[in-house]
């Protein structure tokens, strides 16, 4: 999906600003949120040292809505499903929605249900040169609908621990989910470069048009 030129862009969860700057420099007019406030700091230097002109805001996109503002919006790298409450989940897209112009897209990327079924592993150990190991312990919850992984990192002796959980989405549920919010149509893709989601998928990617 190709932006018009100066598309304004809404990014959701964009962390310290990777993303929205390289946007801004391709003349796309952005706005970028997220909860954090060290990112958001960390945005606006980012985007003050190379003079971007970027939007950027400490906020939650449960209720962050602009109406009829943006040409696109987008939501990368599983940034999406980590609500306890599933109207949580819908309320953000309904948000989208809402935030985009007639006929805006909004692109979603996740880790999706299938390809994690086909590559499944309930335990991965990482060691590092300093001598650091990370394992992360991976579980399927309520009938493939989250995933919860405890990770522990060993370091120096002293290890620290903290779990995350998140919805698991395929392509069938996440689909109904944005047409349930309004969005006519729907593709969904097996990576940001536009492949097939089928058995070589590696992410869920759904492309959204209000």
């Amino acid at each position: 999906t190709q932006p018009p030129d100066a598309a304004s862009v809404l990014g959701l969860a964009w962390g310290p600003g990777r993303h929205p700057i390289e946007l801004a420099r391709r003349g796309y007019r952005v706005t970028g949120i997220d909860r954090t406030s060290d990112y958001i700091d960390e945005a606006r230097r980012r985007a003050a040292e190379s003079a971007i002109d970027a939007e950027f805001l400490v906020a939650d996109m449960r209720s962050f809505v602009r109406p009829e503002e943006f040409d696109l919006v987008v939501n990368l790298f599983s940034s999406f499903g980590y609500f306890e409450d599933e109207d949580d989940h819908r309320r953000v897209i309904r948000n989208v929605y809402a935030s985009l112009k007639p006929g805006g897209r909004f692109i979603i990327d996740v880790v999706g249900r299938e390809p994690i079924a086909l590559r499944f592993r309930p335990e991965a150990v990482t060691r590092y040169p300093d001598g650091t190991v990370i394992v992360e312990e991976r579980r399927i919850l309520n009938d493939w609908r989250h995933s919860e992984s405890t990770w522990t990192r060993i370091s120096d002796g002293v290890a620290s621990t903290y779990t995350i959980r998140m919805r698991l989405y395929g392509a069938s549920d996440l689909t109904a989910l944005l047409q349930d919010c309004g969005f006519d149509e729907v593709r969904v893709f097996g990576s940001l470069d536009g492949t097939p989601y089928d058995l070589t998928a590696r992410r869920l990617i759904a492309v959204a048009r209000k």
